[in-house]
């Protein structure tokens, strides 16, 4: 199917050219690829959407109400990528806050969960104190220095 510009009547702009190698059945198989198309991206949509609802639920569990809306749009992307790969594993874990993100594909079907990372952070370390003077460094000699002078 083409289209073309009917020069003749001015303001009609584009109308329909069916060649003659342009055919109702590919028409009609053309309609149905759409058809198709529209109703994979209706699923996936909807499963992104449920993800997201249960993430909602994490969130509000753990008495986040007021969660970041830029954690929510993070894990909306993640998702829309994860319905396109299997076995997609990512954990987003922003700079700020105490809350990141972990995106799955499996055998299940997409998954988020709410991951606390002050939760997750190792414990701080004893500080250690530093000594006073300073050792030798490296290309300097470690002993006392040798008779050849």
């Amino acid at each position: 199917m083409r289209t073309t510009q009917d020069s003749d009547r001015p303001g009609l702009g584009r109308r329909l050219n069916l060649g003659r190698t342009e055919s109702i059945d590919t028409l009609v198989r053309h309609r149905e690829t759409v058809e198709q198309r529209l109703s994979s991206s209706v699923r996936r949509a909807e499963l992104v959407d449920g993800a997201l609802a249960e993430f909602d639920h994490q969130l509000a569990d753990m008495g986040e109400a007021s969660h970041d809306h830029a954690l929510r749009a993070s894990a909306r992307a993640l998702l829309i990528v994860a319905t396109d790969l299997e076995g997609y594993d990512a954990t987003l874990v922003p700079d700020s806050g105490d809350l990141a993100v972990r995106v799955r594909k499996t055998l299940f079907g997409l998954q988020v969960d709410v991951v606390d990372c002050a939760a997750a952070r190792p414990s701080q370390a004893p500080h250690l104190e530093q000594p006073s003077t300073p050792g030798p460094t490296i290309g300097s000699p470690a002993g006392p220095p040798s008779g050849n002078g």
